[in-house]
């Protein structure tokens, strides 16, 4: 299937933009722009996969873009339990001043609550696909209404 081959790209994609901006400093790599405007890989290698399937069943369409966000998102919360757990353990402790800093956390948040283990990210990994599916549904919507201006043409 080619749509994980583009989720591998998208996550290794995304896994180089988090470390560009670590290079710049780690708190810039925490920003929840950063964060956000990660969301452009998926995006892209969601529409191409679709569009390149040429698949004009919806659910086979929606196969194709989920795939791409379960594939590319695996990637990413390997990388972000890793670079968390072993490779900048002291990120953690950022992350919790940069939430409470912010006041997102305003006390329901104990510096003990915010640790990395497996189950964890798993957890986060899991509860990612809920937001990933709803993503892959936009997406194969617009890339349904552009195949069908471009064939109404």
């Amino acid at each position: 299937m080619k749509s994980v081959l583009y989720g591998t790209y998208a996550g290794l994609a995304t896994i180089a933009y988090f470390f560009i901006f670590y290079s710049v400093s780690p708190e810039t790599m925490l920003h929840w722009g950063v964060n956000l405007s990660s969301f452009i890989f998926y995006i892209a290698a969601m529409y191409l996969a679709v569009w390149k399937s040429g698949q004009a069943d919806f659910r086979l369409a929606l196969r194709e873009a989920f795939t791409v966000f379960i594939v590319a998102n695996a990637l990413y919360s390997l990388f972000y339990y890793f670079m968390f757990k072993y490779f900048d353990p002291k990120l953690v402790d950022l992350q919790y001043e940069m939430m409470r800093s912010s006041g997102w956390t305003e006390g329901k948040i104990k510096r003990e609550d915010v640790t990395i283990t497996p189950g964890g990210a798993f957890f986060n990994y899991s509860f990612s696909l809920i937001g990933g599916f709803i993503l892959s549904v936009i997406v194969v919507w617009v890339v349904n209404r552009r195949r069908q201006m471009y064939h109404n043409q």
